[in-house]
C-alpha cells in the first residue's frame, strides 16, 4: 500500500473512531505538537523560559518517524526557537518527503536566512510569526534581544521567495500576545499583515503566571484597557475582512464577560477530540508526552516509551473515557474547562 493510501485509510478510520467514541483505537495519531528544545535567541517579557537549555537529542526525536505515513500535521515549536536547532533542517527535509504532512512552525523569524526562506516557501508549511508590536520601540521592549529591522529583513526574504508564484500550500499567520504594553497598538496589525504577506492575524492573551504586570485580562484585569480593546475590535475585524486577512482571537470571552459560559455545561470538554487525534512531546518537561499542552496528566516519556504503544495505554484510554463521561476535571486544564478557546 502506498503512502497516500495508508494516510487516507488511517484518516477515515480515525474519524469514525472519534465520532463513535472508541476508547481503544485501531487508527494512529493524526497530529503531533513537538517542542524539541527550550533553546532561544531572545528573552521575551511574556515568556516563562529560563536559561536552562533542554534539547532532545536527534536520535530520540527520530522516534516520531514511524508515525509519518499517518500524520496530517506536525506543529514545531512552542518551547523555544526552532531555528536555533542545528539538526532542524535535517528533520524538516525528512518530513517534507511525506506530502500528507503539513508542517506548522511557530517562530520569531529572526534566524530565517535566505536558504531557509527559499526552502520554506516551496514546502507544505504554515509559518506563524510571533510579533507582538509593529512599533519598533515596543517590539524591542517586549522581545528582548530582537531588532525590528532584522524582523523586516526576515519577512522580506520570505516574500522575495514568493514573488515567482505563491504555492498554495505555504501560508503565514501573525500571532500577537496582547498585554499592557501593546494593547493600544492593535489597530496597526491588519495593514502590517497585508503589507507583509500574512494570511491571518491571531490575538492571544498574556498569562499572569508569566508576567503579572502585563496581564490585563485575568488576575490583574484592567477594565479601562479591556474597554479600549473592546471598542477597537470591531474596527480591526472589519479592516481584516476588507483586506482579506483572516482574524482569530481568544480574548473575546474576556472583553465580553463570558469566560465561565461553558463551565457548568461541560460542553467544551465534551466536544474535545484531541486524545483521539494528537500527541504532544515536550523537551522542556523532560520529554513528557500528553495529548496537548494544556492537558494535566502525562501519558509517557519520549526517552523511555514507544509512541505507538502509548497511543492506547491505560492513561490515554482514561482521557478518552473521561471526556465521553464528562469527568474531565483533574485531567483537562482549567482553561479548557473555563474559557471559550
Amino acid at each position: 500500500m502506498d503512502d497516500k493510501s495508508v494516510f487516507t485509510d488511517n484518516l477515515t478510520r480515525n474519524e469514525a473512531e472519534a465520532r463513535d467514541g472508541a476508547v481503544r483505537l485501531g487508527s494512529k495519531p493524526l497530529m503531533l505538537l513537538v517542542m524539541p528544545s527550550t533553546r532561544c535567541n531572545l528573552k521575551c517579557i511574556m515568556c516563562p523560559k529560563t536559561d536552562n537549555d533542554t534539547t532532545l537529542p536527534l536520535n530520540i526525536l527520530e522516534k516520531i518517524y514511524p508515525l509519518y505515513p499517518y500524520l496530517e500535521l506536525i506543529n514545531w515549536g512552542g518551547g523555544g526557537e526552532i531555528f536555533c536547532l542545528d539538526y532542524f533542517k535535517e528533520v524538516f527535509i525528512k518530513t517534507m518527503v511525506h506530502p500528507n504532512i503539513k508542517q506548522s512552525i511557530t517562530t520569531n523569524g529572526l534566524l530565517i536566512n535566505k536558504e531557509w526562506a527559499e526552502l520554506l516557501v516551496k514546502s507544505n508549511v504554515h509559518l506563524t510569526y510571533s510579533i507582538d508590536s509593529v512599533v519598533p520601540g515596543t517590539y524591542e521592549y517586549i522581545r528582548k534581544g530582537a531588532g525590528f529591522g532584522d524582523l523586516l529583513k526576515s519577512l522580506a526574504l520570505i516574500n522575495a521567495g514568493r514573488t515567482a508564484g505563491v504555492p498554495e500550500n505555504f501560508s503565514m499567520t501573525l500571532n500577537v500576545v496582547v498585554m499592557r504594553s501593546n494593547c493600544r497598538e492593535l489597530h496597526l496589525f491588519p495593514k502590517f499583515c497585508k503589507d507583509n504577506g500574512f494570511a491571518s492575524l491571531r490575538l492571544e492573551y498574556q498569562r499572569p503566571v508569566v508576567n503579572f504586570a502585563e496581564d490585563i485580562f485575568t488576575k490583574n484585569a484592567d477594565p479601562v484597557a479591556m474597554s479600549y480593546i473592546s471598542n477597537a475590535m470591531s474596527a480591526i475585524e472589519k479592516e481584516c475582512e476588507a483586506l482579506g486577512i483572516r482574524f482569530d482571537s481568544c480574548i473575546g470571552p474576556f472583553i465580553n464577560g463570558k469566560t465561565d459560559s461553558l463551565v457548568r455545561s461541560g460542553e467544551l470538554v465534551s466536544k474535545c477530540r484531541l486524545p483521539w487525534k494528537k500527541l504532544l512531546i515536550d523537551a522542556g518537561a523532560g520529554g513528557r508526552i500528553m495529548p496537548d499542552c494544556l492537558c494535566r496528566q502525562p501519558i509517557g516519556n519520549i526517552y523511555e516509551d514507544d509512541l505507538e504503544q502509548l497511543w492506547n495505554n491505560g492513561v490515554m484510554r482514561r482521557y478518552r473515557e473521561n471526556i465521553i463521561n464528562n469527568k474531565a476535571r483533574g485531567w483537562c486544564s482549567d482553561a479548557c474547562l473555563t474559557y471559550e478557546r
